[in-house]
């Protein structure tokens, strides 16, 4: 092997060895699928990438949310008959399919587009984990290219790094279903112990978490803001059942018993392991911008980001349901009293976000 070539090969391996370290690097799905399109691209210097996933029940094959280098036209295709196709060959083989020019090629399901995205050749392999086929990865270069057989080798071996990353992904988002679903149960008990507040953890939810899309928060500050909005008021649970469904205004003392609810809350969240990191927003959802809230006083900057978020969306929820002591106030003047107390109550940033999400809500 000469020195060009030995540099070429070692940068093929440096470039798989990122590659694959980076697409291993996060167990959000959307995340993974995101990063092997665009990484397979970079692996074999191709131009676009498509992944699909096997459905068994109608034999087709499934487009994957992300798709690199092609345009959302591509995305409307929708799923292919595997019978007949290129892909038939890989999945039933589990071998790569090289094609040299897909517009020659009678298997190729999507000429036209081809066409018009200026697709030449196909590289298509399978995605296999555990000995079975869950799809194919397919790459595309715009100009006719005989891929060779290193080119099918190193993307059958990225291909398997890239099905065990989509199982380990799968698998996290049906243990984080099962955990969001502990949590709507937690959220609806609480609803259902002060029957004055029906479906308030759902609507909390919603709202904060548009708020927060709004604001681009990262991916895990959305989960925790989404769970900790369906668990926000499980302290009062702590609370004397006839304080919490008394229709009339509160007692001093009885405030002072319906105000501990963060707290116990709080409390409730870190001895569970699986909401501990919940603790911190449900403590704060009650604070105020200007430190006048409880149960600590912190003002503005130093109350969590997601209890900033909660307070403005549990405010607002709160404003636009029926009470007994009181009619549900209209949506306009719920939105005009968070805006006089911007500042005051709630977080500037927050409720700018809010005013340009708010038309959403129901």
């Amino acid at each position: 092997m000469n020195k060009r070539k030995k540099i070429d090969y070692l940068d093929e391996i440096s470039t798989f060895c990122k590659v694959s370290s980076t697409v291993t690097s996060t167990l959000e799905l959307e995340e993974v699928l995101d990063l092997i399109t665009r990484s397979a691209c970079q692996v074999v210097k191709t131009h676009a990438c498509t992944l699909r996933f096997i459905n068994e029940e109608r034999d087709e094959l499934d487009i994957a949310s992300s798709v690199y280098g092609l345009s959302l036209e591509y995305r409307k295709k929708g799923p292919v008959k595997i019978k007949d196709s290129i892909a038939e060959q890989v999945i039933k083989g589990k071998k790569p399919q090289a094609v040299l020019d897909v517009l020659k090629d009678p298997r190729y399901k999507h000429p036209n587009f081809a066409k018009k995205a200026h697709l030449k050749s196909l590289l298509s392999v399978p995605l296999i984990a555990k000995n079975k086929v869950l799809g194919v990865l397919n790459v595309y270069s715009t100009r006719l290219r005989h891929f060779s057989k290193r080119d099918e080798k190193i993307l059958m071996l990225f291909a398997s790094e890239a099905a065990i990353a989509i199982e380990n992904a799968k698998l996290v988002r049906k243990l984080q279903d099962a955990y969001l679903n502990t949590l709507k149960v937690l959220g609806a008990i609480v609803d259902a112990f002060d029957w004055h507040t029906e479906r308030h953890s759902e609507k909390v939810r919603d709202y904060a978490l548009a708020i927060a899309k709004k604001m681009n928060l990262p991916q895990k500050d959305l989960k925790d803001i989404e769970y900790a909005a369906y668990i926000h008021d499980i302290g009062k649970v702590g609370v004397d059942l006839s304080i919490i469904r008394k229709p009339e205004k509160l007692s001093e003392e009885e405030w002072r018993q319906i105000i501990k609810h963060p707290l116990v809350g709080a409390n409730i969240a870190e001895r569970m392991d699986m909401i501990r990191p919940l603790s911190p927003l449900i403590m704060h959802h009650h604070e105020r911008y200007d430190g006048k809230g409880y149960p600590n006083g912190l003002k503005s900057e130093s109350i969590p980001l997601g209890s900033r978020i909660l307070a403005v969306a549990d405010t607002y929820e709160a404003m636009t349901a029926e009470r007994p002591y009181r009619k549900a106030f209209s949506k306009e003047i719920a939105i005009r009293e968070i805006k006089k107390y911007s500042g005051v109550q709630f977080d500037p940033k927050v409720v700018g976000a809010f005013l340009e999400v708010v038309d959403e809500f129901a």
